[in-house]
């Protein structure tokens, strides 16, 4: 058929020649009478009313379908009516079989009749419908004669008179080259190129390749970035409106863009504003992948429909430029969508063969029935190939998949070869969301389709994000949609096992440059925040740090603090960092509503990646203690497959920054928030899982200005985001050669960071979770000197100093530390289950009359745990009391922790419990000392309050019984003599409430010693309700 275009997907037979290039289709040089000939178009023209005539003629077994004649193809064995079609409009028509087509009625009687010219179809079309053929006049051209240079250059044309514009091309160095002129005609505008050669001025274009317009200021600003429009009227406005670019086009718009240089756009940073309409969006598209070709950097498009929703058709600079738009404006909201550079298809070492059985046109994938006599074509979707088997690191098997989507656009797919053997419709239907047409109850025939190609290109593929496991230890790191190495050839696929969010989620909008100055130069300002920022860098340097297991970093406060802000910030160098409130489809940002299987998922997801997880209030789960250990443990569950096989667990290297007005260890210890399911914090949880306290994240700024800051940079965290995490990627491959040098690079700078970090004699626990935060440091200062961040090794070093000291302060207990402190609040909440250990005094008693009542004896102790003595100040626990005492930990570890730490009594070397005479007996018991209760670190009261309310520096332990000395109360609001004789040689172990006269529990009716109605509990923050010095009962931020 003489108007078949060639196609990707056409075979090698159905390819027809490429026409040649228009300037090769010129008159001859020599005089030559042309043969008369017929008027091919006019007669063409004159049989369009006549078309459903003409094709009830030719096709007799077809019919009308709306605007076309659907039949079967003569031509060839077609037993599929419909086919086969011919547009009422025109009379050209298609085989949406073969892909073959035709423009017009004269071409498609041609093609049906095996014609051997177009004359001879159109003489049978003239004769039906009764009428001629047009013939074309005989002429005699006559060679043009060559035109002679221009000495000067000309101010007019000398058909078109003078332009009414003129754009000057020039080269590098200042000369020019060229002069694009403008002309209004009746007409409209009409555009000529004007050259200068060594001979002189001619009207015509330069040879190919043509230079682009403003060579000159791309050789004046080298590190500019480069923003590409559609018309040279365009390239001047777009200068005016965003003058840090250099602002280019090229010559003859789109119908010259592969005869341009496009050599001088290698290794820039390249910005493409396209015009509002479907040839600008293609002109754009085009753009991009010469410039790719030609060495480009980055390119990224401007996205129109983020400055307004309703600009008219052909919107481009210079429109903007005459409504009024402002430099200002323009780069408040422009966002810049990164394009993708295109990966090289895979080298195919022998040639494509369709698998026997099956044909593949450029319009349909068909079935060859094997049980038809003839050749009987069934239709199973559209145009689909393998290109390539994929290889893992663990020898996981897949294939590479390209097609078309409904608007001709190339997609790629990489699938797991196991998907081949399951549910036909899954696959099916992620192929149709992507847009490939598969015909409905034909999707078992594709996947036999698929696995049937046979072809031998290896490609390398990853099933998760981050660094590559090479066993030559070269870095990449895998990118959803590329690979970033220092040589920059490799060719790896990015091949989850289902779906993945990060696919969607990390990309780029913006250029760096935008980014530094919208986002980074603020954040920098604000220690919280550039803390933030060097969390979310970090995640890329966990695999090289020593023990670089994955961990925590929850930012808590009161509301309105800023705490979605900062996950902002940690998103922003990798993906969308939109407040999931705001954007939610498209954003980096997770939240806490998730399960655990929900959380194994995101985490392989965001290996190597920040996994960012706002409001933790949002969590349905009661305890997640066990959500934290496997996190940070950095593997999934173990489980069982359909076959009860073992399936391969998930695994990931991820820093989780989170945020919630509830802490960490508020919510892992007392879950519901009231108390009564308290649970037990272990010292491996709190360096997994550190807890930052934020009070104000713009608070460096003027009080006035915080909350135009942080709305600013939340709109710049939704608009420029996911090129410096990449970027940072970039450096580390490009600064060293193999893993081996970066990790041991990263250890030796941890090791010197964490000499200024960490104070002497930390704990080992809280040692680790120091070090912690020293890998972030590292990363930062890794990024500051890159260039990357606008900031000081020095200021990264404060930030992370001052997270530090505000985690040491709030949050880096140890687990001795806990179970002293759980022993102590167990005491003071629960004195009334201890049993005296003296013989009870009856307080003598009369009745109204004055005669003597019996003694009244104590109520017995319930749920006794153990016995005191109050004379010496001893706390005797059973075994099942103390465990209880200390919860989560075994009765022997206690004992020693309280021995270590010089509160346990004993009376026998070598024994943890001690022989003590209670009653009759004498019992082994673990003896608690009553000086557990007033520890200089964490003091149960500082100062005492009015009769019957807590003192101001009570510790919000709940509801809890006070002991009482074994003395009379004094008088109302004072402590008389022997009292403060009793109370100095107790200490301020047990604390004395004075009662009034006349009250229920006044000296006349109060037992000489036991204890007191509870006291009122001082409500704590977020359960981290801690003293520090005498400030104790104020909120620590």
């Amino acid at each position: 058929m003489p108007d078949t275009a060639p196609s990707l997907f056409a075979s090698p037979e159905r390819q027809a020649p490429a026409s040649d290039d228009h300037d090769q289709r010129r008159a001859v040089a020599s005089p030559l009478a042309l043969a008369p000939r017929l008027d091919i178009k006019t007669t063409a023209a004159a049989a369009i009313p006549h078309l459903e005539r003409i094709c009830a003629r030719w096709l007799p077994d077809g019919k009308r379908q709306g605007h076309d004649w659907i039949a079967r193809n003569p031509t060839r064995d077609d037993r599929h009516a419909g086919s086969f079609a011919v547009s009422l409009h025109t009379g050209g028509c298609i085989d949406h079989a073969t892909g073959e087509q035709c423009h017009d009625i004269v071409s498609t009687i041609r093609y049906l009749d095996g014609l051997a010219t177009q004359g001879e179809a159109a003489q049978r079309v003239a004769a039906f419908i009764g009428a001629d053929p047009v013939p074309v006049p005989t002429a005699t051209p006559i060679a043009k004669a060559a035109p002679k240079p221009m000495p000067i250059r000309p101010r007019t044309h000398p058909k078109l008179g003078a332009p009414s514009r003129e754009w000057e091309y020039r080269a590098g160095d200042g000369t020019l080259l060229a002069v694009v002129c403008r002309f209004e005609t009746a007409q409209g505008k009409d555009y000529r190129p004007l050259t200068v050669t060594p001979e002189g001025w001619f009207w015509r274009a330069p040879p190919s390749p043509r230079p682009l317009y403003g060579l000159d200021q791309l050789a004046a600003r080298p590190e500019a970035d480069v923003l590409l429009c559609e018309g040279e009227k365009a390239a001047d406005a777009a200068a005016l409106l965003l003058p840090a670019t250099v602002a280019i086009t090229t010559m003859n718009g789109a119908r010259a863009l592969a005869k341009s240089d496009w050599a001088p756009l290698s290794g820039r940073r390249v910005r493409i504003w396209p015009d509002r309409d479907g040839p600008g969006h293609r002109y754009a598209a085009t753009a991009a992948a010469l410039a790719y070709a030609a060495g480009a950097e980055s390119v990224a498009m401007l996205d129109l429909s983020a400055l307004a929703d309703d600009l008219p058709d052909g919107w481009d600079a210079a429109d903007a430029l005459a409504e009024g738009w402002t430099p200002e404006r323009i780069s408040r909201m422009a966002t810049w969508i990164e394009v993708a550079k295109p990966s090289d298809p895979p080298v195919e070492t022998a040639p494509l063969h369709v698998p026997e059985g099956w044909k593949l046109t450029s319009r349909m994938v068909f079935e060859i029935n094997p049980k038809s006599e003839t050749t009987e074509l069934l239709p199973v979707c559209g145009p689909l190939r393998v290109i390539g088997r994929t290889n893992g690191p663990h020898g996981e098997w897949g294939l590479v998949l390209v097609f078309r989507d409904h608007d001709a656009n190339e997609r790629r797919l990489s699938i797991p070869a196991a998907r081949l053997h399951e549910d036909a419709g899954i696959l099916a239907r992620e192929l149709a969301t992507l847009g490939l047409f598969i015909v409905p109850g034909r999707e078992k025939r594709l996947l036999a389709y698929l696995a049937s190609w046979e072809v031998r290109t290896r490609i390398l593929s990853s099933k998760r994000l981050g660094w590559l496991a090479d066993p030559d230890g070269a870095l990449s790191f895998v990118m959803p949609d590329r690979v970033i190495a220092k040589d920059g050839r490799r060719q790896v696929v990015f091949q989850p096992e289902r779906y993945s969010p990060t696919v969607r989620s990390v990309h780029a909008s913006g250029t760096l440059t935008d980014w530094q100055a919208q986002v980074a130069a603020t954040v920098c300002r604000h220690p919280p925040m550039l803390f933030a920022l060097c969390a979310g860098l970090a995640p890329c340097f966990l695999t090289f740090a020593e023990a670089g297991d994955s961990f925590v970093i929850h930012f808590w406060g009161r509301t309105s603090r800023g705490k979605t802000t900062v996950g902002q910030i940690a998103a922003s160098p990798w993906g969308c960092g939109a407040d999931p409130n705001d954007a939610p489809e498209r954003t980096f940002i997770r939240r806490w509503n998730l399960t655990g299987n929900g959380l194994e998922g995101l985490a392989e997801a965001h290996s190597d990646l920040p996994l960012v997880l706002d409001e933790l209030g949002s969590s349905t789960i009661g305890d997640i203690r066990p959500l934290i250990y496997q996190l940070a443990g950095g593997q999934g569950k173990t489980a069982l497959n359909s076959a009860r096989d073992m399936k391969e667990p998930r695994s990931w290297r991820t820093i989780a920054i989170s945020t919630g007005e509830l802490s960490l260890h508020a919510k892992m210890s007392d879950p519901d928030g009231d108390g009564t399911k308290s649970r037990t914090v272990k010292g491996g949880l709190t360096h997994r899982a550190l807890d930052i306290e934020i009070a104000d994240i713009a608070g460096a700024s003027p009080a006035s200005e915080r909350e135009g800051i942080v709305s600013n940079l939340k709109i710049a965290c939704a608009r420029q985001y996911g090129t410096a995490g990449p970027e940072l990627v970039r450096c580390l491959a490009a600064r060293f050669e193999t893993a081996a040098q970066v990790r041991a690079w990263v250890r030796e700078q941890i090791a010197v960071v964490m000499g200024d970090l960490a104070p002497p004699g930390l704990p080992a626990e809280t040692a680790r979770g120091v070090r912690r935060f020293a890998l972030i440091a590292v990363a930062g200062e890794f990024a500051v000197r890159t260039g990357l961040i606008p900031a000081t090794a020095s200021q990264v070093r404060a930030c992370v100093n001052m997270a530090v000291t505000a985690w040491l302060n709030t949050s880096a207990e140890t687990d001795e530390e806990r179970m002293v402190a759980s022993v102590r609040a167990f005491i003071l909440r629960h004195a009334a289950r201890f049993q005296p250990d003296e013989e009870p005094v009856a307080a003598p008693l009369t009745g109204r009359r004055g005669d003597p009542c019996p003694a009244k004896m104590p109520e017995p102790v319930r749920d006794r745990v153990g016995f005191v003595n109050h004379a010496k100040q001893l706390w005797m626990f059973t075994d099942a009391g103390l465990v209880e005492a200390a919860p989560g930990n075994d009765k022997t570890t206690i004992a020693r922790t309280l021995r270590r730490t010089g509160y346990l009594f004993t009376n026998e070397t070598g024994k943890l419990k001690a022989r003590i005479k209670v009653g009759e007996s004498r019992p082994w018991l673990y003896v608690v000392k009553g000086s557990i209760l007033d520890s200089e670190s964490d003091r149960p009261c500082l100062a005492p309050g009015r009769p019957g309310q807590p003192g101001p520096d009570q510790q919000p332990s709940g509801q809890e019984s006070v002991p009482t000395p074994e003395a009379q109360p004094g008088q109302p609001g004072q402590i008389d003599g022997a009292a403060r004789h009793d109370l100095a040689d107790l200490g301020s172990a047990v604390p004395v409430v004075p009662v009034g006269a006349g009250h229920r529990d006044s000296p006349e009716r109060q037992p000489a010693h036991g204890t007191v109605p509870p006291v009122p509990a001082v409500p704590s923050q977020n359960g981290e309700g801690r003293l520090v010095g005498e400030d104790a009962g104020v909120d620590y931020v």
